[in-house]
């Protein structure tokens, strides 16, 4: 039994010291979550504008255009739980707040990334926000290990780059993604607008909804109880996915948002359909590359910010 042991241990204390090597060197990699975090920490003081939501935001909301100092906490299909939870725990933390303005996209309060391939993007906000969804696994080995978290194998290529990786190196300081314009536009089109359209209402999950317009609703009372404006926004897509997108259900997501806007005496400003932006605004079918980033923020800036957070 004691040659086991020391057996065991021979073998054991390597692994666990190149383990640990890797779990300290991929803390060092940057990406959208902990580099949005370390930036929204350092400018707490001063931000005088949120914007919060989904991709479409982060993508085509651009602070720089405002008129007023603003920051982008969007992330990519950062569903209402997370929104909800990182506007009550910064709202407070931000003396100059004026308005927050929140994306709720028609899907928004039917989606959880629980429920979709995207789950692994749970983690990321479990390991770089210390936000943990209720209903993750706590034994799930990617809520503690970055190796499995990124995956042993792009783990072990991140080590091989000495873990000098950057995966947000087009977010800007004030948390806006810049996407380039496509090389051509063979992805927006009638046919992949369509597919983008059936995906979207793939992953409604009907049963989610009360909750999440719960969530929203404790996110607009907290706002407003720090003396701060509350907007929701619907951003733009591209006609070649509005078309796809069931009228019916939509008119009916829309006039629930409405509600909820009503309640709180929030204003909601819906630009879903909006017809003055072009196909060369966008990156795919329904989100913005920086030239439409340009248009929609000036937009936003001339319609919300300058209206809403004097």
């Amino acid at each position: 039994m004691k040659k086991f042991l020391i057996r065991s241990a021979l073998f054991l204390v390597p692994v666990i010291l190149l383990l640990s090597i890797l779990e300290y060197g991929l803390g060092k990699v940057q990406n959208t979550y902990n580099t949005k975090r370390n930036n929204l920490e350092k400018q707490l003081d001063s931000i005088e504008v949120l914007l919060i939501g989904n991709s479409r935001t982060l993508y085509g909301v651009n602070p720089a255009y405002f008129s007023r100092k603003g920051y982008n906490l969007s992330n990519i299909s950062q569903t209402m739980f997370y929104i909800s939870e990182l506007g009550i725990r910064y709202v407070p933390q931000m003396p100059k707040l004026r308005c927050v303005i929140i994306e709720v996209s028609p899907q928004s309060l039917g989606v959880d990334l629980i429920d979709g391939k995207e789950h692994w993007r749970d983690f990321y906000y479990s390991q770089f926000w210390s936000i943990d969804y209720p209903e993750n696994k706590w034994y799930d080995i990617k809520r503690y290990s970055k190796f499995f978290l990124y995956q042993p194998l792009q783990s072990c290529y991140y080590a091989s780059r000495l873990f000098k990786v950057n995966l947000a190196q087009d977010l800007h300081r004030n948390g806006w993604l810049f996407v380039r314009s496509p090389k051509t536009r063979e992805f927006i089109n009638n046919d992949m607008g369509k597919k983008r359209a059936a995906f979207n209402e793939g992953v409604y999950k009907e049963n989610r909804f009360q909750r999440n317009a719960a969530l929203l609703e404790k996110l607009i009372v907290e706002i407003q109880k720090h003396h701060a404006v509350c907007i929701l926004i619907t951003s733009p897509a591209f006609e070649t996915f509005t078309k796809y997108a069931d009228k019916t259900i939509a008119k009916k997501r829309f006039q629930a948002i409405q509600r909820i806007a009503d309640t709180y005496h929030c204003p909601y400003v819906n630009y879903f359909y909006d017809k003055r932006y072009t196909i060369d605004d966008y990156a795919d079918n329904d989100h913005f590359c920086y030239i439409g980033a340009q248009k929609y923020s000036k937009i936003i800036n001339a319609e919300i910010v300058e209206k809403y957070c004097q």
